[in-house]
């Protein structure tokens, strides 16, 4: 697959060597593991220039867009992620919000402001999954509520990820083993406090993304293993038990 889709300079061409260097096209192989160790750094520092060159704007269909804050996410671009995510220009999540959709829409497109309905309502759903793949990446980065290989969540890992405009976030995940709950607070995109639940029978790893250990006391039933980089972050790791906990980052 590298050999043929990827160039000398390490962008994506098609099989017939027409350059492609589109977000979908970084973001797929990059949900799917496929790039060679070598060109995997190449690709997340090409998919955020190609969020960056359209100015946070979308370009993927159906098969990209799931995969587009993931793949951002998982290289530490956290920035770029909810650069999209909170876009509101055409095409973006919030576009149909600010436009009064209620529910999510099969295409960018099936309305807009300067064309309507495009003629296309033959086949345009205005209540339809295709892009709602993004709460994927609103659970398992925003809220950071993410398996680690073990059945119903057994064992899981928690890493939350403030950014852009918000300034809190609460989510909770019912488990077979009990709800999972994750919230945090942040000021200017940086995270203020965190809170979580890890149901009875289970344990968490935890990565908080602070720098300092003194910043973050310890609660009972918290083990702090080091500083690590995860998805990116530089984070603390800490090894939870079951229980309620809540860290303030000083």
């Amino acid at each position: 697959w590298n050999e043929v889709f990827i160039g000398e300079d390490h962008r994506t061409y098609n099989a017939r060597g027409v350059l492609q260097d589109t977000q979908a096209s970084y973001a797929l192989p990059l949900m799917c593991g496929i790039y060679s160790s070598e060109n995997e750094p190449f690709a997340r520092k090409y998919l955020s220039e190609a969020c960056k060159k359209t100015d946070y704007a979308m370009t993927t269909g159906f098969m990209g867009t799931a995969p587009l804050l993931p793949a951002l996410s998982e290289g530490g671009d956290f920035e770029t992620a909810y650069r999209m995510f909170e876009q509101t220009a055409y095409p973006s999540w919030l576009y149909p919000v600010i436009n009064g959709a209620t529910s999510i829409w099969e295409r960018w497109n099936s309305y807009t402001i300067e064309n309507g309905f495009s003629g296309q309502n033959k086949m345009n759903s205005f209540n339809h999954y295709s892009l709602g793949g993004v709460g994927t990446w609103m659970m398992e980065f925003q809220a950071g509520i993410h398996r680690d290989g073990t059945t119903g969540f057994k064992r899981f890992i928690l890493q939350p990820a403030a950014g852009g405009h918000f300034t809190y976030l609460k989510s909770a995940y019912d488990s077979v083993y009990g709800t999972i709950r994750s919230s945090w607070t942040a000021e200017d995109g940086v995270l203020t406090s965190y809170e979580t639940v890890v149901p009875a029978n289970t344990s968490a790893t935890l990565y908080l993304p602070v720098k300092d250990e003194k910043a973050v006391p310890m609660p009972e039933g918290a083990s702090f293993e080091g500083f690590v980089t995860h998805n990116g972050q530089l984070c603390a790791k800490i090894t939870l038990t079951s229980g309620s906990f809540r860290f303030v980052v000083e």
